[in-house]
């Protein structure tokens, strides 16, 4: 019996992940990636671009490569508070008997890893994209003219793929587009593995690296203030970001080049466009930053791919509704706590206050959400 070949184009955490998955279940796997991901550093010596993976997700990677070897900071405790008002949120992995939340790994140096892997078990590495793809036989036409006819492809090329559009997905947008700043800073304190979020105009998180006085920032606001922020000389910058702050995170004392991203929600029609397709990981959906549930979701993608769809010719059809509705329930519910938080007035402001001090002291709920987020259980898994 003749081995099945995947296709996998875009080799990021998601894609390469997915190769590695397809490997380990039989298949012969070839890889699209016209840009192989590098290992990169700024001034500070670590990448300011990080991606934080929930516990299950870090798990299921290191089973996959059990020869995985990238350091990362977990995330003991974590802190939400707002600019105005007096609630705030605490989680601490010790409510839920873990000793972490979350890892937080520099984006390229997880990233790499895996590429680094799932190059070396591919049959065939082309950094060529695809050009032409016929629906009916998933025959893909590269740009450099090579042919491939797979039994099953994988697209995992980010939030605007060619090769989606190409396959019939169409993408929905939910809610508006704004801006992201990424870097990294360095604090005169020890953050001994303390997150913070706090709301004001657009959420500001500050993320615990393996450095233990280095934070990962990731600042989400409109286009004018993402632009007046990116113009802004470091004193000036390092000045808004302790009165965002507010000192948690002690004196923050030296930042890194700034990063500016686009943020924007969107999910795809279908993940299943066509016959023997899948989309996965951003070009499946695209979430918004706040609770950095992305790269956990595509993740979720590859494991359910790997677990059921592979059963029989019917399983991509069953995996495709349960991960849509996966999607559309974690993009809604994204929109929503950025309508929540983003809400003036006095009456927003006081009923916002009080909802948190009550969800702060609902602890039952409290413990859901935390294990949610750690990947323990997942409100729509068994839908």
């Amino acid at each position: 019996m003749a081995t099945e070949t995947a296709l996998v184009s875009g080799a990021g955490i998601v894609g390469s992940a997915a190769a590695l998955a397809l490997a380990r279940s039989g298949y012969s796997v070839e890889i699209v990636e016209p840009h192989p991901p590098r290992r990169e550093r700024g001034r500070l010596g670590v990448d300011p671009r990080t991606v934080a993976l929930a516990p299950s997700t870090v798990d299921w990677l290191r089973e996959l490569v059990p020869e995985l070897r990238v350091e990362s900071q977990a995330i003991e405790r974590m802190q939400i508070w707002e600019e105005i008002g007096t609630g705030s949120v605490d989680f601490a992995a010790s409510e839920i008997d873990r000793r972490e939340l979350a890892h937080v790994f520099e984006h390229s140096a997880i990233a790499h890893a895996l590429w680094t892997e799932a190059s070396q078990i591919a049959t065939c590495v082309s950094v060529q994209p695809i050009a032409e793809l016929d629906r009916a036989t998933l025959r893909s036409r590269l740009a450099d003219g090579q042919v491939v006819a797979p039994s099953l492809l994988v697209v995992a090329e980010g939030s605007r793929s060619r090769t989606a559009e190409l396959a019939g997905g169409v993408s929905r947008r939910i809610g508006p587009e704004g801006v992201a700043i990424a870097t990294a800073v360095r604090s005169s304190r020890d953050h001994e593995g303390l997150a913070i979020q706090r709301f004001a105009d657009g959420p500001l998180a500050l993320l615990p690296m393996s450095e233990p006085h280095l934070l990962s920032l990731i600042w989400s606001t409109s286009k004018n203030k993402a632009k007046a922020i990116l113009e802004m000389n470091d004193v000036a910058f390092l000045h808004a970001v302790n009165a965002a702050s507010e000192g948690v995170c002690g004196k923050i004392v030296e930042a890194d080049r700034r990063y500016s991203l686009p943020v924007f929600q969107q999910v795809v029609s279908s993940l299943h466009p066509c016959p023997g397709a899948v989309l996965v990981g951003d070009t499946a959906r695209t979430i918004h930053p706040l609770a950095g549930f992305g790269v956990n979701l595509g993740i979720e993608d590859v494991r359910s791919l790997e677990t059921r769809a592979l059963a029989g010719a019917g399983g991509l059809s069953g995996w495709a509704r349960q991960r849509q509705l996966r999607s559309r329930m974690m993009t809604t519910l994204m929109w929503s706590f950025e309508r929540l938080w983003g809400a003036r007035g006095a009456y927003a402001l006081w009923a916002r206050n009080s909802g948190v001090k009550w969800f702060n002291e609902f602890s039952a709920l409290k413990r859901l959400i935390m294990r949610e987020a750690t990947g323990e259980t997942s409100w729509t898994q068994c839908l």
